[in-house]
Protein backbone atom coordinates (compact mmCIF):
# COMPACT_ATOMS: atom_id res chain seq x y z
CA UNK A 1 0.00 0.00 0.00
CA UNK A 2 2.80 2.43 0.79
CA UNK A 3 4.14 2.04 -2.76
CA UNK A 4 0.76 3.08 -4.15
CA UNK A 5 0.66 6.09 -1.85
CA UNK A 6 4.14 7.08 -2.99
CA UNK A 7 3.12 6.82 -6.65
CA UNK A 8 0.06 9.00 -6.03
CA UNK A 9 2.20 11.56 -4.18
CA UNK A 10 4.70 11.70 -7.06
CA UNK A 11 1.95 12.05 -9.65
CA UNK A 12 0.30 14.82 -7.63
CA UNK A 13 3.62 16.63 -7.24
CA UNK A 14 4.32 16.39 -10.97
CA UNK A 15 0.83 17.66 -11.71
CA UNK A 16 1.42 20.73 -9.54
CA UNK A 17 4.81 21.40 -11.14
CA UNK A 18 3.37 21.07 -14.65
CA UNK A 19 0.54 23.44 -13.67
CA UNK A 20 3.11 25.98 -12.52
CA UNK A 21 5.00 25.59 -15.80
CA UNK A 22 1.75 26.00 -17.76
CA UNK A 23 0.89 29.20 -15.90
CA UNK A 24 4.42 30.56 -16.32
CA UNK A 25 4.42 29.91 -20.07
CA UNK A 26 0.97 31.46 -20.40
CA UNK A 27 2.01 34.62 -18.57
CA UNK A 28 5.32 34.80 -20.47
CA UNK A 29 3.67 34.74 -23.89
CA UNK A 30 0.39 36.57 -23.20
CA UNK A 31 1.04 38.67 -20.10
CA UNK A 32 -1.53 39.73 -17.52
CA UNK A 33 -4.58 40.50 -19.68
CA UNK A 34 -8.30 39.91 -19.58
CA UNK A 35 -7.87 37.17 -22.17
CA UNK A 36 -5.45 35.35 -19.89
CA UNK A 37 -7.88 35.68 -17.00
CA UNK A 38 -10.70 34.30 -19.15
CA UNK A 39 -8.53 31.35 -20.15
CA UNK A 40 -7.67 30.56 -16.54
CA UNK A 41 -11.34 30.77 -15.52
CA UNK A 42 -12.31 28.55 -18.46
CA UNK A 43 -9.80 25.96 -17.24
CA UNK A 44 -10.94 26.26 -13.63
CA UNK A 45 -14.66 25.63 -14.20
CA UNK A 46 -14.34 22.02 -15.45
CA UNK A 47 -11.72 21.29 -12.80
CA UNK A 48 -14.09 22.54 -10.10
CA UNK A 49 -16.92 20.36 -11.39
CA UNK A 50 -14.70 17.28 -11.60
CA UNK A 51 -13.28 17.84 -8.13
CA UNK A 52 -16.80 18.24 -6.69
CA UNK A 53 -17.84 14.89 -8.17
CA UNK A 54 -14.61 13.26 -6.98
CA UNK A 55 -15.10 14.61 -3.47
CA UNK A 56 -18.69 13.39 -3.42
CA UNK A 57 -17.59 9.91 -4.47
CA UNK A 58 -14.79 9.87 -1.92
CA UNK A 59 -16.90 11.03 1.01
CA UNK A 60 -20.18 9.28 0.28
CA UNK A 61 -19.89 6.34 -2.08
CA UNK A 62 -16.65 4.67 -1.01
CA UNK A 63 -17.43 4.46 2.74
CA UNK A 64 -20.92 3.15 1.97
CA UNK A 65 -19.54 0.62 -0.49
CA UNK A 66 -16.97 -0.58 2.05
CA UNK A 67 -19.61 -1.03 4.76
CA UNK A 68 -21.84 -3.04 2.40
CA UNK A 69 -18.86 -5.08 1.26
CA UNK A 70 -17.92 -5.92 4.85
CA UNK A 71 -21.50 -6.83 5.82
CA UNK A 72 -22.63 -8.77 2.77
CA UNK A 73 -19.39 -9.76 1.06
CA UNK A 74 -18.76 -9.80 -2.62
Amino acid sequence: MSKRVLVIMVITFLSKVLGLVRESVLIHFYGFTAITDAFVVALSIPFLAISMVGTAITTAFIPRYNSIYKEEGK
